[in-house]
């Protein structure tokens, strides 16, 4: 049971040159304090697994495929 692996923790990101860098602290979005992924508290909830059926497949992959016509879209 650590805040990593709970629905209620958001993590907090550090801009790279490259990429993004996860920082091992975020927000609990319940008690609004600042934790590390390591602690746990009263307010603790398991993130749920999702099965991952044909169906869920074929939805993240239109998902995805309108977010990459979103971002290369020509402006010209």
């Amino acid at each position: 049971m650590k805040c990593e692996s709970c629905i209620y923790f958001n993590v907090y990101y550090r801009k790279g040159i490259f990429n993004f860098w996860q920082e091992s602290k975020g927000v609990c979005g319940k008690s609004g304090n600042v934790e590390s992924w390591y602690h746990s508290c009263e307010f603790f909830k398991k993130i749920p697994e999702i099965a991952a059926t044909p169906e869920t497949v074929e939805n993240a992959i239109v998902d995805v495929n309108e977010i990459i016509k979103f971002y290369c879209e020509d402006t010209y």
